[in-house]
């Protein structure tokens, strides 16, 4: 009898659980030169490099956005003279690049958009640019609809400077890896 309740309150909250979270599938990643799709870069020495933040919604996910929040990293020594630029039209900015940036704008369906640019000066030392997680909103992102849909974006790759990229945490799995033993010890 024991073990049929922790069985039936384990399929209670896990479904709840599931019905709880938002959707997962779209990606953030780095692209030097979109729509190419070139994750990395070998600059020649203090010349302007322009890392574009690329969002792709193909994946079947919603049908367009009207927020995105994110931040970036650069490797210490990889770059110098940093400029953030907002690429969507009419679009307001809220937050800087490095601390956790949040940019809402009109409806934006296009499926592959690049959202952002960070331009820099390449100081010689390979590194990353890298995407992070916005400190208040980690992985949103707000579909068209009213009231929107938060849906969850991953970090497919982190832009190589002088190097090969890095990939990111997309198609990793969030569970923690624990025994039945582990589980059963919450209830008892």
């Amino acid at each position: 009898m024991r073990t049929a309740m922790i069985f039936l309150v384990l399929c209670v909250l896990g479904t709840g659980t599931i019905l709880a979270n938002p959707i997962i599938g779209e990606q953030l990643y780095i692209d030097f030169d979109p729509p190419n799709l070139q994750y990395s870069v070998y600059p020649e020495l203090f010349s302007t490099v322009d890392a574009y933040v690329v969002l792709d919604i193909v994946e079947g996910g919603p049908g367009g956005f009207t927020e995105i929040s994110f931040a970036l990293s650069t490797t210490p020594g990889m770059a110098s003279d940093h400029v953030f630029t907002n690429l969507l039209p009419g679009a307001s900015v809220v937050g800087d690049w490095f601390n956790g940036v949040t940019i809402s704008t009109d409806c934006v369906a296009d499926p592959v958009t690049a959202v952002a640019k960070l331009s820099f000066v390449y100081e010689g030392t390979p590194g990353v640019v890298g995407l992070e997680e916005h400190p208040g909103s980690p992985h949103v992102l707000l579909d068209c609809e009213v009231p929107p849909y938060v849906y969850i974006f991953c970090h497919r790759y982190h832009g190589g400077v002088g190097q090969p990229e890095v990939f990111g945490d997309c198609g990793g799995n969030p569970v923690q890896n624990v025994t039945w033993g582990s589980i059963k010890g919450l209830y008892e």
